[in-house]
């Protein structure tokens, strides 16, 4: 490059870094969502022992640099543009895939166990708790407009937090329709999300006025989360590993709040 020439910030060089680096560890299906805003990081080592990094469009790199042996760096290519708008986007991704790669590395092997079984929601017994729901439809709304729209979002939250402490892919996944299908769709899951966690919170009242049994509570939550994992998947459009189970396990730490809080009015 001549005197003339604009040279990359080292903040670009080391996020094209920590990108390429991110990316060699992850899987086939999630290195493409790494592509999927339309930002391309590749790197390979040269013979001399050195990394060499590309970052630009699919076809046409805008960066090219190498990482000598010695740490210094040797700029072959740099042409600014809009595309480096994306590279703290595709960073937080890659980094927000790494933690959930350490995060489920460190599960045991009962937990991976139950979050691979196969799901059966029974039909059965979600249409009891839909008769319950109707037999007794004037308390039911009655606890709906008790609780408000504050209460509501309190349990969202508490539903996200859960997540994403035990369920970092499902808690990954419902955050990435944003950035791969756009606000709209993000905002559809959202409201689902937030929706079947009212919805969870009332079922856990039923529960503790004996109007529904422990079993149908627990096949409601599943059959709540299975609602979620589905929007999820066909957002993604074949890109989810959303499974059920997980948010079926955080909407029963909802129910949990609904059971409490009607044994404290009684």
């Amino acid at each position: 490059m001549s005197g003339k020439d604009v040279y990359p910030s080292e903040q670009l060089l080391r996020s094209i870094e920590e990108i390429a680096t991110i990316k060699q560890t992850l899987s086939l299906r999630d290195r493409s969502l790494t592509s999927g805003n339309g930002l391309y990081v590749q790197s390979g080592g040269l013979p001399s022992g050195a990394i060499q990094y590309m970052a630009g469009g699919k076809f046409i790199a805008r960066l090219i640099f190498i990482r000598n042996l010695d740490g210094s760096k040797d700029i072959k290519k740099y042409q600014p543009g809009n595309w480096e708008t994306k590279v703290d986007i595709i960073l937080q991704l890659c980094r927000e895939l790494k933690w959930m790669y350490e995060s489920v590395s460190n599960w045991t092997p009962e937990k991976t166990a139950a979050y691979e079984a196969e799901e059966a929601v029974n039909a059965e017994l979600v249409n009891r708790v839909f008769v319950a729901q109707q037999q007794h439809r004037e308390e039911v709304n009655r606890q709906w407009q008790l609780r408000g729209v504050p209460r509501w979002m309190e349990l969202g939250k508490i539903f996200l937090e859960e997540l994403k402490r035990e369920w970092p892919i499902e808690y990954y996944e419902s955050d990435i329709v944003e950035f791969l299908r756009g606000k709209r769709k993000a905002e559809e899951i959202r409201e689902l999300i937030h929706r079947n966690a009212a919805w969870a919170y009332v079922y856990g009242y039923m529960s503790s006025m004996d109007w529904i049994s422990q079993e149908e509570l627990a096949n409601i939550c599943l059959y709540l989360g299975d609602s979620v994992a589905g929007a999820i998947r066909d957002s993604l459009k074949g890109d989810a590993q959303s499974k059920g189970i997980a948010f079926a396990s955080a909407y029963s730490i909802i129910s949990a709040e609904g059971t409490i809080d009607a044994l404290k009015q009684d």
